[in-house]
């Protein structure tokens, strides 16, 4: 089944399931010692993980930590990821990276450039459309966290056609469903 960015709807997520959804990603990403810190103290990130750069010159593994910040509606404001940022201070990975469902606001991203360069690591902030871009190339992302409702409307579907135009749905659409 083809997929497209309206298939993808953050707002249907919990803020668990969204959090596992950018587990899933890192998986495929093939970051590895992936700890997702479930509950209350995260200690600045939910999930933690490393990636192996390998190459014939140099073998190097790096720190990353990942929050993921769900918002059903509205952006992500300064205080939501100060706190976050002043862990990474104290920790020093070597990259910081935000997953938003939705966006910064403007003063959040003005206070992100304005400090971004005194860090000692990146900070890298992937927001909704981007991160909406980034799922839609894995189509059993998208069948886990959000086809059930694709299924929903296809079922309504079958009933509205069967009901308005006297249409019997094929073997092979039933069996999509």
């Amino acid at each position: 089944m083809k997929y497209t960015l309206d298939d993808i709807k953050f707002e249907q997520l919990t803020s668990r399931a969204f959090e596992n959804l950018c587990y899933d990603l890192l998986v495929i990403y093939n970051f590895h010692n992936l700890i997702w810190r479930e509950g209350g103290v995260d200690s600045g990130r939910d999930i933690e993980g490393s990636y192996k750069f390998l190459n014939a010159i140099r073998h190097s593994e790096t720190k990353w930590f990942f929050e993921c910040k769900h918002y059903t509606s509205g952006g992500v404001p300064p205080n939501d990821i100060n706190s976050k940022i002043a862990w990474g201070d104290a920790e020093q990975p070597d990259f910081l990276v935000f997953f938003i469902s939705s966006y910064l606001t403007n003063n959040a991203r003005t206070w992100i450039e304005k400090i971004i360069h005194q860090k000692q690591y990146q900070i890298i902030i992937i927001e909704g459309e981007e991160l909406k871009n980034r799922t839609l190339k894995y189509p059993q992302l998208i069948e886990r966290y959000f086809s059930f409702n694709k299924y929903v409307q296809l079922f309504i579907d079958v009933k509205n056609y069967k009901t308005k135009f006297n249409i019997n749905p094929s073997y092979e659409f039933l069996k999509e469903i």
